[in-house]
């Protein structure tokens, strides 16, 4: 996980009002969506907060545990969002996979501003990190796919000859990057993706995409 390979906030951080620490985390979070890892600024920023530059370095060691900090978060309230929408009753694997795929793009409707930042940290583009970045995004959506296809597996849904990380890391590649599958097939980029979402025809074509996709995870390529 990120925690373990950056710091994460101090104390001071965490012990600031409610509001005081969302407002911080929403800025920032803005600032590395609208720009790349070198570009994004910690003197705009604070002057956005109207506080001292020192006081961020009292919560944060520096820009990369800021940077990953976020991340963090904005991956978890993600998942967090998936898991609270997802109705666990259905016995149907494939059916819970779909509604996890759906409610991911629901999510990126309600909260364009954490899609765009993690769709940006996941491409990789200008990020230092990416390595990190990546591989540490791509361990929290396994983790969370893995427990849901041991249960499908126990449940016999599952064939039981296959390997469950290979499993989770097909199913894992899938979930991450069937939005950028439907972005390029339409030519358009996550912000214009989120902006037009609610377009009827878009969303036909992401309905489409999905039901493929489930398709061909059932049958398989072979005609």
């Amino acid at each position: 996980m990120l925690e373990e390979i950056i710091k994460m906030p101090s104390n001071t951080y965490y012990n600031l009002p409610t509001a005081k620490k969302d407002k911080i985390f929403n800025i920032a979070l803005e600032e590395f969506t609208k720009n790349n890892y070198n570009d994004a600024s910690i003197t705009r920023m604070v002057e956005t907060l109207k506080i001292a530059k020192g006081s961020i370095y009292q919560y944060f060691n520096n820009k990369k545990d800021l940077y990953f900090y976020l991340i963090e978060q904005a991956s978890n309230k993600k998942l967090e969002y998936i898991s609270s929408n997802v109705k666990f009753e259905t016995s149907d694997f494939i059916e819970l996979y779909k509604q996890i795929l759906k409610i991911g793009t629901k999510f990126d409707i309600e909260y364009p501003t954490y899609s765009i930042f993690l769709s940006k940290v996941f491409s990789g583009n200008h990020d230092p990190f990416k390595n990190e970045t990546i591989d540490s995004m791509k361990l929290m959506s396994d983790n969370y796919i893995k427990n849901l296809i041991i249960q499908a597996r126990d449940n016999g849904q599952i064939r039981k000859d296959i390997d469950i990380e290979l499993i989770a890391f097909f199913l894992t590649e899938i979930t991450t990057n069937i939005g950028r599958h439907i972005m390029k097939k339409n030519g358009i980029n996550q912000e214009k993706l989120v902006s037009t979402i609610k377009n009827d025809t878009l969303n036909i074509q992401i309905e489409k995409a999905l039901d493929d996709t489930l398709e061909l995870i059932k049958k398989g390529i072979l005609a």
